[in-house]
Order: structure tokens, then sequence, then C-alpha cells
């Protein structure tokens, strides 16, 4: 801290005032065992590599696109905040940290969130240990990301089982499990018609689905 900040305008009797502050913002977080904060803004951008199980058989995968949003993003600090927000489920592997993602691990699950600043939208996969975690670190990823995005519009979608790539809007599926209907179609990645069982694909997405629009 008194390197960081101009001892002339805050002397040592601050330095705990502001990394209050730092931590009420989300701005930053204490690492285990030092003195030392992580403040995820000033991360690499790359991504780290060895990533590749995220896009395989059995993930999980979520995604929130910004419309209103120009490069880099909206809202601002998205991730650095959803970092600061997680950093205890990040904390075994610090090196898997960087400005736009993080990988997490939760009794046994682990999850890639990432924003894709290109296709302006933040992208979750899930994958690895029993369902009930699976589900469980899903529903808290989402609950975090509603949490951060405010008031800036977004447009929420699901991976659909058994199709990879193939996205159907979380308010379109909401509303045909709110009708009761049972089965409906979507066109793949491939252009071909996939039968969708909507109640199904509704608690596999999340359990919490129908708490937030």
């Amino acid at each position: 801290m008194s390197q960081a900040l101009n001892p002339s305008v805050y002397s040592t009797d601050k330095h705990g005032f502001v990394l209050e502050l730092t931590g009420k913002f989300e701005v930053a977080f204490p690492l285990d065992g030092t003195q030392r904060w992580m403040i995820p803004e000033l991360l690499r951008e790359e991504l780290p590599d060895a990533f590749a199980e995220f896009h395989g058989p059995r993930v999980q995968r979520l995604r929130f696109s910004y419309p209103d949003a120009l490069p880099p993003g909206l809202p601002p600090g998205l991730l650095p905040r959803f970092i600061v927000r997680t950093h205890e489920m990040s904390a075994a592997h610090p090196d898997w940290r960087w400005r736009s993602g993080v990988v997490m691990e939760w009794q046994g699950a682990r999850a890639l969130v990432r924003l894709n600043r290109i296709e302006r939208r933040t992208e979750v996969a899930v994958i690895e240990g029993p369902t009930d975690e699976q589900q469980s670190l899903f529903d808290l990823i989402r609950a975090h990301l509603i949490v951060l995005h405010g008031k800036a519009r977004t447009v929420e979608e699901v991976e659909l089982d058994g199709h990879p790539d193939t996205w159907m809007p979380a308010v379109k599926l909401r509303r045909l499990e709110a009708k009761g209907t049972r089965e409906t179609e979507e066109i793949t990645k491939e252009g071909d018609l996939a039968t969708v069982q909507v109640t199904e694909e509704f608690n596999r997405w999340c359990s919490t689905a129908g708490a937030s629009a």
C-alpha cells in the first residue's frame, strides 16, 4: 500500500480503510496466508492452456449475451468482480484466473466462466462431479451473474442436451414449461430438427430457472 498510494494523500493509518473499500466494491480480495491482495482487473488477458475438456460430452453450458453492449462489454468489470465474489472456489489454482475468466472447483465439480469479448457474451461450462454438486455449482454461478448484470439487458440461452452448439433462449424454455408443453422442436447447428423434452431440459438447465426472468 505504501508503494501504491501517494503518502501525502493516504497516510498509513488510512491503508486499512482503502483495503476495506476495495473488498466492498469487489475490486480486490486478500490472498490467504499473505499480506498481499489480488486485483483481477490487472491480471493477464490470455486464456490459460489445457481447458479442452470444457468442450466435450457431459458439459452443462449456459451463456448470456449483451445486445446493447459495446466492446469490451457490459456491465463494466463483470468478470473481475465475479472473480472477487467467488475467489475461494478458485484459490487452489490461482493460475486459472485471468482478466476475463476463471476456472472454479466446488465439491468435485469444475466450471469455466469466461467473457467472450468478440461475441459480447459470458459463457459458462460445468463438468465433473456428482450430479447434485454439478447442478449446485451451475446454479451458484448463474445467480452471481444475474446480480452482477444489474440493469443491463441480457439474452440468456442454454445449450441443448446432446446437441453441441445448439442454443435455446431461456425465456422460451420457461414459457413452454409454464404452459405445460411437453415437447418442442429446435433447429440444430447442422440444420436438423431436434426434439426437446421441455420439462427435462428445464430441470437440467437450472433448478432455480423460474426464479429470475
